[in-house]
C-alpha cells in the first residue's frame, strides 16, 4: 500500500483505519489540518462534514464550502487516496 503526500504531509493507509480515526478527538481537524486546509476546519465541522462525507463532497459541495480550486484539487487527490487506500487487497 502506498502514501500520499500533499502540502510536505504524510499519509499512510493506517490513518484511514476505523479504529485510528474512532481514536481521533477531533477527525477532521486532523485530516484538515494534514490537508493544509486547517483554516476551513471550523466551518466543516460546522457543516457537520466528517471523513465520510469529506469522501462524497463533489464540485459544487466544494464550491459552497468556497474552496478554491487548489483547495478543490487538494480534497479530490485525498479523496481519491481514501478509495485506494480502504480497498479490500486481493
Amino acid at each position: 500500500m502506498t502514501s500520499l503526500v500533499v502540502n510536505h504531509q504524510i499519509f499512510y493507509p493506517y490513518e484511514l483505519n476505523e479504529t485510528f480515526v474512532s481514536n481521533l478527538i477531533d477527525p477532521i481537524g486532523y485530516f484538515m489540518n494534514k490537508l493544509g486546509l486547517d483554516h476551513h476546519s471550523d466551518h466543516f465541522r460546522e457543516e457537520e462534514i466528517d471523513l465520510e462525507t469529506l469522501e462524497m463532497l463533489e464540485d459544487r459541495d466544494m464550491d459552497e464550502l468556497h474552496l478554491n480550486e487548489d483547495e478543490k484539487n487538494t480534497i479530490k487527490r485525498f479523496q481519491e487516496y481514501i478509495m485506494v487506500a480502504i480497498m479490500p487487497q486481493t
